[in-house]
């Protein structure tokens, strides 16, 4: 799969139902699967900022340029966003002359647009929920491996040490 900007990065899963339930998401396609599979995408939510006024002839000129068609024009013949999430981040409102000037694309990096393909046996809500358990696992067993790779002296002084805060705070708050 070619790098290229995170907003524009496929990602898929599947679910093979036969034999061991197996739920796979958030990992790079490396092979077709005959088993009944679905698809997902994720993608994080564009951010069109027009850091000046774009008025007339400039606004009808970034209108046109926008392949996605992302701007409108108002009435009084200002140019505003008006579809910031249909916009794939091609920059070509940034592209030419001083754009880069007057218009910032960028991400809300914590907004995620996720589209989930369902073949009718399982709801796509349900598979995202699934693959969500499957994630807390994962990251559960990482937690744990971590635990058991800390050194057992240092686990124990850090043991003690909580049960110190915790006998201070339990004084503190009997008032003895």
């Amino acid at each position: 799969m070619p790098n290229g900007p995170l907003s524009r990065r496929r990602f898929t899963g599947k679910k093979a139902i036969p034999g061991i339930h197996e739920l796979s998401i958030w990992s790079k396609p490396s092979h077709c699967c005959s088993v009944a599979c679905c698809s997902s995408a994720n993608r994080m939510l564009p951010q069109i900022e027009l850091l000046q006024s774009i008025e007339g002839a400039d606004a009808k000129e970034l209108k046109e340029m926008c392949p996605s068609n992302c701007f409108d024009i108002e009435e009084s013949g200002k140019a505003v966003v008006s579809r910031p999430s249909t916009c794939t981040m091609c920059r070509e409102c940034i592209r030419h002359g001083d754009w880069g000037e007057k218009v910032r694309l960028s991400r809300v990096r914590d907004h995620f647009i996720f589209s989930i393909e369902s073949t009718g046996a399982i709801a796509p809500e349900d598979l995202f929920m699934r693959a969500l358990q499957v994630l807390v696992d994962k990251c559960g067993n990482v937690v744990d491996r971590l635990n058991e790779c800390l050194d057992v002296s240092s686990a124990q002084a850090l043991a003690s040490t909580n049960k110190e805060h915790l006998s201070h705070l339990t004084r503190m708050s009997t008032g003895r």
